[in-house]
């Protein structure tokens, strides 16, 4: 599995902004838990770590810590290096990948995967090995972006509807299941599992330098829109000009919609 998007230094820059509009929204999910019964836990994917602390923090003083795995050890650098700084000691980072959670060879109390299954080709299979390595009575917390479906930008602007268009034209060129937040309350349903709490989340942008996350995230997906041809490279300079006049404007327009699920494994 990897990423369409950059993981570079620039791209945790719009990436931790971005962080900021759903952090709230996705604390809030962990009064769903019983922290008496967290002992240990599997972050599945856990990027550049901005949620590693707040998962490690759930966790039960006395168990056995928080396991943040990456396919990317770029991304598992940033995150220890995030996690050092917060003083917190109770968690392991390992570069593996989340469609091979079986290698682990461990089950867990609780499993958080945010932002992840959309950029893998078979979502469905994650969840399936995610819930395998649960426990009886363990936890599953999946937050997935709708990519930019239901996004809106008001007065309408080109610049918007030429970004949503490409964007969502690298996922479908890459073969991602980017749907994926749509069906994944039904399919966890359907494998036994118990639903406590689904929600969506859908931000609105008020700063200029939160609607800049279009233009920075043009920068981002550039290589993407290249390889597959969906923009050329002066079509990508004047995308992104459009973007930052775009976050200029007395507009009202909004980022991606978050699907946030809180499920278990009823024995």
């Amino acid at each position: 599995m990897t990423y369409i998007v950059n993981i570079d230094a620039n791209a945790r820059t719009r990436l931790d902004q971005q962080h900021a509009l759903y952090e709230a929204h996705s604390l809030s999910l962990f009064k769903y838990i019983d922290r008496n019964m967290v002992n240990d836990a599997l972050e599945a994917g856990c990027g550049s770590g901005v949620m590693t602390q707040h998962l490690s923090r759930l966790l039960n003083p006395s168990g056995r810590g928080l396991l943040s795995i990456d396919i990317h050890r770029i991304q598992l650098e940033a995150a220890a290096e995030r996690i050092k700084e917060c003083g917190v000691s109770n968690v392991r980072f390992k570069e593996h990948d989340i469609q091979k959670l079986a290698a682990l060879g461990q089950t867990f109390d609780l499993i958080y995967c945010r932002m992840v299954l959309h950029h893998l080709k078979n979502a469905s299979d994650a969840i399936d090995q995610m819930i395998s390595a649960l426990r009886p009575g363990g936890y599953l917390i999946l937050e997935e972006p709708a990519i930019h479906d239901g996004s809106f930008c008001f007065p309408e602007h080109s610049g918007f509807n030429r970004f949503v268009k490409a964007c969502q034209l690298c996922f479908e060129k890459n073969k991602r299941d980017y749907t994926i937040a749509y069906r994944m309350g039904l399919e966890v349903q359907q494998k036994g599992m118990t639903t406590l709490h689904h929600s969506l989340h859908h931000p609105l942008l008020l700063t200029e330098e939160q609607k800049r996350m279009y233009a920075m995230a043009v920068d981002d997906l550039a290589p993407q829109f290249i390889k597959h041809n969906i923009l050329s490279q002066q079509e990508i300079v004047d995308l992104r000009e459009a973007c930052v006049a775009m976050s200029q404007d007395n507009i009202s327009i909004t980022w991606i919609r978050m699907h946030s699920l809180v499920c278990q494994k009823i024995p």
